[in-house]
């Protein structure tokens, strides 16, 4: 008897911790339970966007979730001028001055979210900043909601900048020409590099980049080094970006690649060209047929009447201060660079801002009402940056928004303003316009758009640009009997003026 109780108590102790160790067991077996319940049930995020512009046209982002349940529901918000976020709502949204009609704003209760879509975009959706957000709970808007209390609304949020340039979802309504010049295609991008068989170099440092970029990437010799920030899509009609690529991959949510762009980049081979061609056949505007560039500060158009001033510029080509000029909205600035003024043999003279040197459009003027055609361009960096409302840096909203991610502010430079059409130095002859290589590119700060046919480019250390639309669309246009050159920058013309 004696023997069997200590048998008995230690059977009964083996029994207790064997049932200890059970219910540890569950215990882990809960918590692990309750950590996965956790992650599936409450660590929605949103990882990305696929954008598109489809037929009709319409433009459609549909967003890529994890995480999600039955009882998650998504909402859709932009960020406005004052980099605030605001609700997108279905029906009518009035953003940048348009009113776009809207669906798929909210998805409720659902693990697919439907894309949301602008069903009647145009090129003022360039540049926008949009997010989807989550939450869970019937009834729940998530746009509503105080910024952090959902999923993907706080400051690391995933957002998408929208690029419609180059489609037919960045049509301007209504479609024309500027100043009775056909660039509509062009103009809806930053860059369109239409050759660069020998160098097509685009590298950092830089403040950054926004806008769409057109690339014959069969022919350019694409390559890239640094940290470059950029904000929008890079299309080639080739089946790869090659070294740009990297540029891509290093701005992930705001950058995107789209391959096999045949015809968009025949398009622009052939309107840049025809471009050169009708610029070339402008009559002169009188009073302007040999400029010095500098001479045309203080320039001033107002009078209420679209006009198209035609002006050559043969000397003054290096500019370190800044030019004013001021015109009403409705006008629109050629301006043809040319040491002598013969066009047929090519657009002689190198063009060079630096030390802060800039166009500064002033009244009712953008750099989107001024159109340049010019040879070889340089640029160099000092001085400081034209006043606001000046673009800034690589903003959205034509330069007046919030910055890209990874950007910042100019810092000086030269200021290339408005949209320049460029060959490089006009060595080559025999197919079109005459073209040759642009020299490297220091601290150039596009702010408009650069298109050209140059064989060789680089854009190094400080070169940016901002992509800014076009500021009127003229079918015809006409100089008026009131340009002056305003001597005290006053904005009226005095009696000694």
């Amino acid at each position: 008897m004696k023997k069997l109780l200590p048998a008995l108590a230690t059977t009964a102790m083996r029994n207790t911790a064997l049932q200890l160790i059970n219910l540890k067991n569950k215990v882990v077996t809960l918590f692990v339970a309750f950590f996965l319940l956790s992650v599936s049930v409450f660590g929605h995020s949103v990882t990305g966007y696929t954008p598109g512009c489809n037929a009709g046209p319409n433009y459609s982002i549909l967003p890529i979730v994890t995480n999600v349940n039955s009882t998650s529901n998504y909402g859709w918000q932009y960020k406005d001028a004052s980099n605030v976020w605001v609700c997108i709502v279905n029906g009518n949204n009035t953003i940048n001055g348009f009113t776009y009609s809207v669906s798929g704003a909210s998805s409720t209760l659902t693990v697919t979210p439907s894309p949301l879509v602008f069903n009647n975009p145009n090129s003022g959706l360039q540049g926008l900043v949009v997010r989807c957000v989550i939450s869970d709970g019937a009834g729940v808007n998530p746009c509503t909601m105080p910024s952090g209390n959902t999923y993907n609304s706080d400051a690391n949020s995933v957002n998408l900048t929208i690029s419609v340039s180059g489609t037919s979802c960045g049509n301007t309504i209504p479609t024309c020409v500027l100043g009775g010049i056909n660039i509509n295609n062009l103009t809806q991008n930053l860059f369109v590099f239409t050759n660069g068989n020998v160098d097509a170099n685009w590298q950092g440092a830089t403040k950054g980049f926004i806008g769409s970029v057109l690339v014959n990437g069969v022919l350019a010799t694409e390559r890239t080094s640094g940290t470059v920030p950029y904000a929008g899509t890079i299309y080639s009609n080739d089946a790869t970006l090659s070294a740009w690529q990297n540029i891509v991959n290093a701005n992930s949510g705001q950058a995107y690649a789209s391959l096999n762009q045949t015809s968009m980049l025949t398009s622009a081979q052939t309107e840049l060209e025809n471009a050169f061609t009708q610029i070339n056949a402008l009559t002169v505007t009188p009073g302007y047929a040999s400029s010095i560039s500098t001479s045309l500060n203080g320039l001033n158009t107002q009078n209420g009447i679209p006009q198209t001033i035609v002006i050559n510029v043969t000397s003054g080509f290096t500019i370190s201060s800044q030019i004013n000029i001021t015109g009403d909205a409705s006008d629109v600035f050629i301006f043809r660079w040319d040491t002598d003024a013969n066009f047929s043999n090519g657009y002689n003279g190198q063009v060079k801002f630096e030390s802060g040197g800039a166009i500064v459009p002033l009244g009712g003027l953008t750099a989107g009402n001024f159109i340049h055609v010019a040879g070889d361009i340089n640029s160099s960096g000092g001085g400081s940056n034209p006043s606001i409302p000046f673009p800034q840096g690589p903003r959205t909203n034509n330069g007046t928004g919030s910055l890209i991610s990874g950007g910042s502010d100019f810092g000086g430079g030269g200021f290339f303003t408005g949209y320049w059409l460029t060959t490089g130095a006009p060595t080559i002859t025999g197919s079109g316009q005459p073209y040759g290589a642009t020299s490297s590119l220091s601290n150039g700060i596009f702010v408009g758009g650069w298109y050209t046919k140059t064989t060789q480019f680089s854009m190094t250390s400080g070169t940016s640009g901002v992509y800014v639309s076009p500021a009127v669309c003229l079918t015809s246009g006409s100089i008026g009997d009131r340009v002056w050159l305003d001597a005290n920058g006053n904005g009226i013309q005095d009696a000694s003026e």
